[in-house]
């Protein structure tokens, strides 16, 4: 299914019941077509929202991880309890994970997140609140944190 957003096109892939891959910005786009899933269908439905502004918690949602090394599966989950709104830097969340010199592979798992937005990568920053890494790019992040901190009630 594809989604149109403000930023660009969003790609969304399910293996089942569990969200397989979501390409943001996607290389390429087509009218969004409904595949019957429901849980894709209300997927869609809570991406909207959130590109339309509204604080939307994506924690009910399965992830196919499976296919990824078990210290990015563990990256990917400690990133994904970043709150709504609020960012971490790479070695913080190095630290929550207990591997407090880890943040340069950190920075690497995150890099292989195939579920952007539903496991906020945008959310982690360097150090200093420096905006590093994004598969859309800096400025991109940088669109999605100002977004939630509108919502969130602050400023990026």
């Amino acid at each position: 299914m594809t989604l149109f957003t403000q930023f660009g096109p969003l790609r969304v892939e399910f293996r089942g019941k569990a969200i397989y891959r979501i390409e943001f910005p996607a290389a390429s786009a087509s009218a969004l077509q409904p595949d019957g899933n429901p849980e894709a269908v209300r997927l869609c439905a809570d991406l909207a929202r959130y590109f339309a502004g509204e604080k939307v918690s994506f924690f009910g949602y399965r992830a196919a991880l499976t296919d990824l090394p078990d210290f990015t599966r563990q990256v990917l989950r400690a990133a994904r309890r970043i709150p709504y709104g609020k960012c971490c830097t790479y070695g913080e969340l190095a630290r929550r994970m207990g591997r407090p010199k880890a943040a340069r592979a950190v920075g690497q798992a995150l890099r292989r997140n195939p579920l952007p937005i539903v496991i906020p990568c945008h959310r982690v920053v360097g150090k200093g609140g420096d905006l590093r890494g994004f598969a859309g790019g800096v400025e991109l992040k940088r669109q999605l944190l100002n977004l939630e901190a509108k919502c969130a009630g602050g400023t990026k």
